[in-house]
């Protein structure tokens, strides 16, 4: 949808390079895309302009007008929070330092129908101190095979910066978040639903280095639904420097 609009609006084939990838069901809220436009944009038929687009076609793209037009055409599933311009040699993907991921977990006898979209009920009680201990236990540099879907020839070796839960004071709701550098397939969902067998009492946070060292997809748990997690945050060596 986003592609589309922007070919659109830009009037040229578009093609678009995300920070990271995300099952279906899976959040973003803090996903980075980047693109190369070819300038000056080209005049187009007159029956041509997309609604809501105000900007003359002779100018420069004015970066706000694009933000306001792709917020009209993609509608409510899709926000443009941000529109910068970036170096040529800058790739969402590839340039980024660092990803932060949120999982969120119901954790209360009762389902929310409100908030099934974007959490996953577990209706017993979880054990957080233990699922923090076995969250400690990822931090670092390892080799994840145990918790990722394993894709030919590549390289399960990741470094992970941070990983806590905490929780919500206003409704029973369990948080984790985790930064690395990056995450290979499925790496976060394997990770919670092994965090969960931890909380639920079925093995101990000691058993983490156990099922690392493993390197065997079937030593760690089951894998979490989606649509509790969502890429929340990308950053790049810029952020830094600021």
């Amino acid at each position: 949808m986003l592609n589309e609009a922007l070919q659109r609006i830009l009037r040229q084939e578009i093609f678009l390079v995300c920070a990271g990838r995300t099952d279906a069901g899976v959040h973003a809220w803090g996903q980075v895309v980047s693109l190369e436009v070819e300038l000056p944009v080209p005049d187009p038929p007159a029956v041509a302009r997309p609604r809501g687009l105000s900007m003359p076609a002779s100018d420069l793209v004015n970066l706000e007008e694009l933000k306001t037009s792709l917020n009209k055409m993609c509608g409510a599933e899709i926000s443009v929070r941000q529109a910068a311009w970036a170096s040529a040699d800058f790739d969402a993907r590839r340039s980024a330092t660092k990803r932060t991921y949120r999982y969120r977990i119901l954790n209360q006898p009762e389902p929310d129908p409100f908030r099934a979209r974007f959490v996953w009920h577990v209706p017993t009680e979880l054990d957080l101190e233990a699922m923090n201990r076995a969250a400690q236990s990822v931090v670092g540099e390892h080799d994840f095979s145990s918790f990722c879907r394993r894709a030919k020839d590549e390289p399960l070796v990741r470094r992970v910066f941070s990983s806590s839960w905490s929780e919500a004071t206003e409704i029973r709701e369990v948080i984790l978040e985790i930064s690395a550098s990056a995450f290979c397939h499925q790496m976060v969902r394997s990770l919670v639903g092994t965090f969960v067998e931890v909380g639920l009492q079925r093995r101990s946070p000691e058993q983490l280095s156990e099922v690392i060292a493993a390197r065997d997809r079937q030593a760690a748990g089951n894998l979490a639904p989606p649509q509790g997690l969502c890429l929340w945050e990308v950053s790049y060596a810029s952020d830094n420097e600021e």
